[in-house]
């Protein structure tokens, strides 16, 4: 095999396994308790498209208070707390 052949195939090796090794030991978010009633009446849905908590939650170890939570905004330890509290609260529609 030529040399040039050898490092085509090297590195379509490498474009093909790299990809796969790195998708394997992604971590996987960890699993989070859904807002309770309580929790989740503190929390409003504004026309901007974000949530709005008045008072505190806490989600995931971090306590919100008296705050706005924009779409994807605060991800805390792979926890996106804008969709907890749209799985929680608001019937896991779509914002």
């Amino acid at each position: 095999m030529k040399q040039g052949n050898m490092r085509v195939a090297f590195m379509v090796s490498a474009l093909i396994i790299a990809p796969a090794a790195a998708q394997a030991q992604a971590p996987k978010p960890p699993e989070v308790k859904l807002l309770t009633p309580a929790e989740c009446s503190q929390i409003t849905k504004r026309p901007q498209g974000d949530f709005f908590v008045k008072g505190s939650v806490t989600i995931g170890g971090m306590t919100i208070s008296d705050s706005n939570v924009p779409p994807h905004g605060i991800v805390m330890n792979g926890i996106d707390n804008f969709d907890v509290i749209q799985r929680s609260c608001f019937n896991g529609r779509p914002s």
